[in-house]
This record gives structure tokens, C-alpha cells and sequence, in this order.
């Protein structure tokens, strides 16, 4: 895996699905600053469709 833009944000789910990835012998190359600086979590709100924002914690 490959990370070169500013992944800053983060849910705890895709940190644990890149801890698991690494745990079970992949590899990751970050080439960018803050990565996984902040969590956050999304919440579903309704306009017209639904969406699925970030929320900072």
C-alpha cells in the first residue's frame, strides 16, 4: 500500500483494517506528513440521498 496525499483523518475502522493488513505481512510506504493524525467517525445525514460525513472525535 501506498500513501502519498494528506491522510490525516482516519475512523478506527480503516486504522484496523491497515493494522491487520501490516499484521499479516503487508507493507506500507507513507509518503506524506500528518498520516492518521486525527480520528474521526461518520455519521449518516439525510438531504435528498444519504451521505456519510466525517466527524472529527
Amino acid at each position: 500500500m501506498l500513501i502519498v496525499g494528506h491522510d490525516e483523518y482516519w475512523s478506527q475502522e480503516m486504522l484496523d483494517h491497515l493494522e491487520s493488513y501490516i499484521y499479516n505481512g503487508g507493507n506500507v510506504a507513507v509518503f506524506s506528513g500528518n498520516t492518521c493524525y486525527r480520528q474521526v467517525r461518520f455519521e449518516s445525514i439525510s438531504i435528498k440521498r444519504e451521505l456519510k460525513l466525517p466527524v472529527a472525535l
